[in-house]
């Protein structure tokens, strides 16, 4: 059944292709009237930790969900002080890190893909940060690999599956986007597999976008678009696709305020359009107990918490908490680990930046 819509008051006007400095001084005078919220007070500038509650959403529940908004448990955003940089990534193929996965199959790793998908390949990193696993996928060639997650296989498969998330499109023109599944390996070493192609499509004209995560609870694929309007980020479902090659119309289920991910810390000026773009969101993942959406941007972690009894994209009703993060030159790569969460830059022998959840 098709979704009730509900829209934000200044949709149409973010929707508009306008000026930048227009946009923004558009943005903060309708935000004054429709009433916004207040940036949290913040901690250190190489690693921020904000337990308070921010950004405002707008999602869209099916008829048969509920929408329930709560906040999210003091435990999500109480990571443990500054990060764990001890550890780079040491693999020259991987200096465009835009996708991360935390192994379930294989726990010890982190899976990791390249932004220009050259070779076409899965690197798996060592609690070192080398490269001890390698899925090469054949039959396929990247366009613009930007996210990875593992999740549910097909047909109801407790095996892990790996997902790629081929969907970047900057000038967005792609009719179709891409995600490739194959099974997670559980052996180290360097392996060959043939990937189901999972051919998606909007159902409202192409966008861009760079982050993916598949539900375990359902086997749906979520996917949040990257609006540089300002205006709403679109958040589109596609249901858990069957075994083989497959074309999906994906669902239109809600919406999220791009301005609302915006850091209580911006980045520094210095770095450029990804300062005044910092909440931008570059990927997107699934606590493996499904109760935890995590949502990075250029500058940010939100996290968000959902009930085990609501679809995904209900989370993004609830009021999130900001997480701690390292300033990266590029960061457009996050893996919820089952203690917390690693980072990971673009450039060559980037940090692996950990964060842990407080015990306390």
């Amino acid at each position: 059944m098709a979704p009730k819509t509900v829209r934000l008051c200044h949709h149409h006007l973010m929707r508009s292709r306008l000026a930048l400095c227009i946009q923004i001084l558009l943005v903060i005078a309708i935000a004054a009237s429709c009433g916004s919220t207040t940036s949290p007070e913040v901690a250190s500038p190489s690693s921020r930790v904000e337990t308070g509650m921010v950004p405002t959403t707008t999602t869209t529940p099916t008829e048969e969900a509920t929408t329930s908004t709560y906040p999210a448990p003091p435990f999500l955003c109480a990571a443990s002080g500054e990060s764990d940089t001890t550890t780079n990534v040491d693999d020259p193929e991987l200096d465009e890190i835009s996708g991360l996965a935390a192994g379930r199959a294989n726990p010890t790793l982190v899976w990791a893909v390249d932004d220009d998908a050259s070779p076409a390949s899965v690197h798996g990193l060592g609690p070192d940060g080398s490269t001890v696993a390698r899925v090469d996928l054949t039959g396929v060639t990247g366009r613009d690999w930007e996210d990875l997650a593992v999740g549910p296989g097909p047909d109801g498969e407790q095996q892990p599956y790996l997902h790629v998330a081929d969907i970047g499109d900057n000038a967005a023109e792609r009719d179709q986007i891409r995600v490739l599944r194959f099974p997670e390996p559980v052996e180290l070493g360097t392996t060959a597999v043939t990937p189901d192609i999972i051919t998606l499509v909007y159902p409202d004209g192409p966008r861009d976008a760079e982050s993916l995560a598949v539900d375990p609870l359902t086997g749906d694929l979520i996917l949040v678009s990257k609006e540089r309007t300002l205006g709403p980020l679109g958040v589109y479902r596609a249901p858990s696709p069957p075994v083989g090659d497959t074309t999906i119309t994906m669902e239109w289920v809600g919406e999220l305020d791009a301005i609302s991910l915006r850091s209580a810390q911006p980045l520094p000026l210095d770095m450029g359009a990804i300062a005044w773009g910092g909440f931008l969101p570059t990927a997107l993942d699934v606590s493996s107990d499904g109760l935890v959406v995590a949502l990075r941007t250029y500058e940010a972690v939100w996290l968000f918490a959902r009930q085990p009894d609501q679809p995904l994209w209900i989370a993004f009703d609830s009021e999130p908490c900001e997480a701690a993060a390292a300033i990266e030159e590029q960061g457009e790569a996050l893996a919820l680990t089952p203690t917390g969460y690693v980072t990971i830059s673009e450039g060559a022998n980037p940090a692996m930046n950990r964060f842990e959840f407080s015990s306390d």
